[in-house]
């Protein structure tokens, strides 16, 4: 998918894209609260489900 500059749409991932000519990818691991930051109080829980992700994703990366 092309990058997409709008406000909140992986625009790290957007940069990484440009500026490197490789594909990037924006995790969404929390659930959708809608328009709004993610509370405090979530990130621990948040965190702990999803730790092992980037370790997942480089081991699969490795495989290829």
């Amino acid at each position: 998918m092309p990058p997409q500059y709008l406000p909140g749409s992986g625009s790290s991932a957007d940069w990484f894209i440009q500026q490197t000519k490789m594909p990037g990818i924006t995790l969404e691991i929390s659930p959708y609260i809608g328009e709004k930051s993610v509370p405090l109080e979530k990130w621990e829980a948040i965190w702990r489900q999803n730790n092992k992700v980037g370790l997942y994703l480089a081991l699969e990366a490795s495989k290829r």
